[in-house]
């Protein structure tokens, strides 16, 4: 398709769904994947510009998507949408170092529940993927460090996640197989969750 979106940008966020709908159709499926961090720094660390980029990126940018998005889905009468919204486990089990990207997986979360409230309305219904530690480019550094063996340990499956893990989970949200889900959050993070129990 070879159009740039800045979800950061209202006016990319209109080109890329009108870009989408000409080459594709009316789009099905909405997954709100855009996150970034700002590095391993506590709330007395991080500044202005931190916070607003961080928030801006994972969390108000899934509310501009999810409504411009819903605004599509009522002008082509579609019969039903989907959003799938990609959380965190970070949403209720965080360690230090991981604010605001904790703070924005949370608001996201929640933001999840409440679409699940108010988009069927529309056709819509909507649901969270919340991965555990994944190993990317963002994670790397802590999971590479030297604490990671250790940190490895609090997790049942004794390893970190891969990109592939997620591929069913979300697969099962974006198909009609999970057609009765809505508002729902699927955790796939090896047990990591119910080990912190």
């Amino acid at each position: 398709m070879g159009t740039f979106l800045d979800v950061c940008d209202a006016q990319s966020m209109q080109t890329f769904f009108s870009a989408a709908e000409e080459a594709f159709g009316p789009v099905d499926v909405l997954i709100n994947n855009a996150g970034i961090e700002a590095g391993a720094k506590t709330y007395m660390m991080i500044d202005e510009d931190d916070w607003d980029s961080v928030i801006d990126t994972n969390l108000k940018s899934a509310w501009l998507m999810s409504r411009l998005y819903t605004e599509r889905v009522i002008a082509n009468q579609q019969p039903a949408g989907n959003i799938i919204n990609v959380s965190s486990i970070t949403d209720t089990r965080t360690i230090k170092g991981q604010f605001p990207y904790a703070v924005s997986k949370g608001g996201l979360t929640r933001m999840t529940e409440v679409l699940a409230l108010e988009a069927p309305k529309y056709g819509i219904r909507v649901n969270a993927l919340a991965p555990g530690y994944i190993l990317t480019d963002v994670s790397r550094i802590l999971l590479e460090a030297d604490t990671a063996p250790e940190f490895v340990k609090g997790i049942p499956l004794r390893r970190f996640g891969e990109f592939e893990d997620l591929d069913g989970p979300l697969l099962l949200l974006a198909s009609d197989a999970s057609r009765y889900m809505n508002g729902a959050v699927v955790v796939v993070d090896g047990g990591h969750i119910c080990a912190s129990l």
